[in-house]
């Protein structure tokens, strides 16, 4: 009787993947890998480029912001003194600083240029960037010019009504008359009939301002040998109030405590203050005056000059100045080429009207290090991050007009 059972086939023997598999299988999940880390490295550049540029562009917003700040309360408290003292030498001491000449120049605001020299002969240390001086008082009572009438080495004698809006304490700068007036900083001591203030020495009904008090340590300003020596028996006084400022702003250097490129702002009224950091990342900073010349209320194309005015007449047309920032990134690009202009920046610029013409003028640029910039493109290997090319720059440009000045000195 046949055998009905069929036969089955062998099983084949199970013996899990090839090597060749298992190669294949690594082969697919490295180029995964690699594909995704190429996605990263793309996405963590463009963040660093995007986060790099809303850094420089916070740290100028912040720059400009402080800088006009300042700027549009520069002269008051002179301005309406006429052209005459503007840029005198105002001789300052402070009896608690012995012997230390605290001399500074009655300039509602002074440009100095990079790498040179202020009207004093004192030199700017940052060679390309520029610094810019701000003057303004604080009196809370409205500033106008006071004339007095005669002089002594203690008093002044105002005229009639001319006491009004001076506070004991407020320190006054009094100027002669003429092209090169004589200048002198005291503070008021008091004021005749003032039942609030000390006795005047002169008399109660004589309209005195008496400068000069030796035994008062509350008046420190008011130097015997400096007030005595002022020569000027009539002339005006600008009421700078308790606590005037004279601003400096400027860029630093290597060579400042602080480190390069921050603006910083030091307050030199009358002796050097504590620096100020205003804002990081600051490389440049450009600036000119503007000056009607032709008196039509304007400030054409061809009336930017970065010439600080001469003292007096010259001080007449100053309307405005002109403000440029330059702020930089703090992370550099590793990816930047030459090949891709994009990515390569390229020499930032401002408007600049001191060729006679207003015009985009190329921001004078060095390497990250502060030296003389040493790379044509974005093409050195391996990347440098001292190549100033491979950050992101914002530029922030005002005008600012000399409001106290327009008010005091326009035709």
């Amino acid at each position: 009787m046949a055998d009905k059972r069929q036969k089955r086939a062998p099983r084949r023997r199970q013996g899990g993947l090839s090597l060749v598999e298992i190669l294949v299988g690594v082969l697919i999940g490295m180029i995964g890998i690699v594909v995704i880390f190429q996605v990263l490295a793309v996405s963590e550049n463009q963040k660093r480029n995007t986060t790099g540029g809303a850094e420089a562009q916070g740290s100028g917003a912040l720059a400009l912001f402080s800088l006009e700040e300042d700027a549009q309360l520069a002269g008051y408290g002179i301005g309406l003194s006429g052209p005459d003292p503007i840029g005198c030498m105002v001789a300052a001491r402070d009896a608690t600083r012995s012997g230390q000449v605290l001399d500074f120049r009655l300039y509602p605001v002074e440009i100095v240029q990079g790498g040179g020299n202020d009207s004093d002969g004192v030199a700017n240390p940052n060679p390309i960037a520029d610094e810019i001086r701000v003057l303004y008082g604080n009196s809370s009572f409205f500033v106008t010019t006071r004339s007095f009438t005669a002089s002594t080495g203690t008093s002044k004698t105002m005229d009639s009504g001319g006491r009004a809006g001076f506070n004991l304490g407020d320190k006054v700068v009094f100027a002669g008359t003429g092209a090169s007036p004589q200048c002198v900083l005291a503070q008021i001591t008091c004021r005749p009939a003032d039942p609030a203030g000390p006795a005047c020495t002169s008399g109660a009904s004589d309209p005195l301002m008496v400068e000069h008090d030796p035994a008062a340590a509350a008046y420190p300003f008011n130097d015997g040998t400096i007030l005595g020596a002022f020569a000027p028996t009539s002339g005006f006084a600008f009421n700078l109030g308790q606590a005037p400022r004279r601003d400096v702003f400027r860029v630093t250097t290597a060579a400042d405590v602080q480190g390069p490129n921050r603006l910083i702002v030091t307050d030199k009224t009358f002796s050097n203050g504590p620096d100020v950091e205003l804002a990081a990342g600051i490389v440049n900073l450009q600036a000119e005056y503007g000056i009607d010349a032709n008196t039509d209320n304007l400030i054409e194309d061809s009336e930017w000059t970065t010439a600080t005015p001469a003292p007096g007449a010259g001080w007449l047309n100053v309307r405005a100045i002109r403000i440029a920032v330059l702020a930089r990134s703090e992370q550099w690009d590793k990816s930047a080429s030459a090949s891709d202009p994009s990515s390569c920046s390229p020499n930032p610029q401002w408007t600049s009207g001191a060729s006679g013409a207003l015009q985009l003028t190329n921001f004078t640029m060095t390497n990250v290090d502060g030296t003389a910039d040493s790379y044509a493109d974005c093409s050195e290997s391996p990347p440098s991050p001292n190549n100033w090319r491979r950050y992101r720059y914002r530029v922030y440009e005002t005008v600012v007009p000399l409001r106290n000045m327009i008010w005091g000195t326009a035709p």
